[in-house]
């Protein structure tokens, strides 16, 4: 009944549905890690919602507790380490990702998504090279990940490392048509570069997507 109430976004009543089974198997680690994803989903859902921002951090709170219980009942548990990362990146508690994803990736060295997010907790920390490091292995083992190929391209801007992050931004592009902020920043490099064609050429396209 909770993945019913899951699946149809219905968040308060599949947290209760999982903390029911809980009382009959309070070791169970499924059900304090779909509490999680219960809490999770229900931070997302209050985006963009001004007077409810109290909530989605509380939300998210309870989230990554959660997923800290299911990680205490099965320590080698995957998926609650990398989705409390994910809670706490959203709670702005970027050494805390670092940590979750690091575990993640001890226990799967293939997950992309845990170098991902593990840039993103780097570049949320100002710390562009390791930022850089981890996007890098992240195509590696996703060469279609688009938003990695930015993020990364995003971090070398910073590090000044226009070439790379031309170069990213092309990859972006290719993978990507359709997202002006790509193509913005590659305009934005090729024109830093001296390439005004290449310039001219992205930041019309950025225009023309954002009209």
């Amino acid at each position: 009944l909770g993945n019913f109430y899951l699946n149809d976004s219905n968040w308060d009543n599949a947290i209760a549905s999982f903390e029911n089974v809980l009382e009959i198997q309070p070791e169970y680690p499924e059900s304090f890690f779909q509490i999680g994803i219960s809490y999770y989903g229900k931070g997302e859902s209050l985006i963009g919602n001004e007077e409810q921002i109290g909530d989605m951090t509380d939300s998210y709170e309870k989230s990554k507790n959660a997923f800290a219980d299911a990680i205490q009942q099965r320590v080698e548990y995957f998926d609650a380490h990398y989705h409390r990362g994910l809670a706490n990146y959203k709670l702005e508690k970027y050494n805390d990702v670092i940590s979750d994803c690091e575990e993640a990736i001890k226990l799967n060295p293939e997950s992309s998504k845990s170098f991902f997010h593990l840039g993103l907790a780097h570049k949320g920390n100002e710390d562009y090279e390791e930022a850089v490091k981890s996007f890098s292995f992240s195509i590696e083992l996703d060469s279609r990940n688009h938003t990695a190929f930015y993020q990364k391209g995003l971090c070398e801007e910073y590090l000044l490392n226009n070439e790379g992050a031309l170069n990213s931004f092309e990859s972006a592009v290719s993978l990507e048509t359709k997202n002006n902020d790509y193509f913005y920043h590659l305009g934005l490099n090729a024109f830093i570069l001296n390439d005004y064609d290449k310039a001219v050429e992205a930041l019309s396209k950025s225009l023309d997507i954002k009209s």
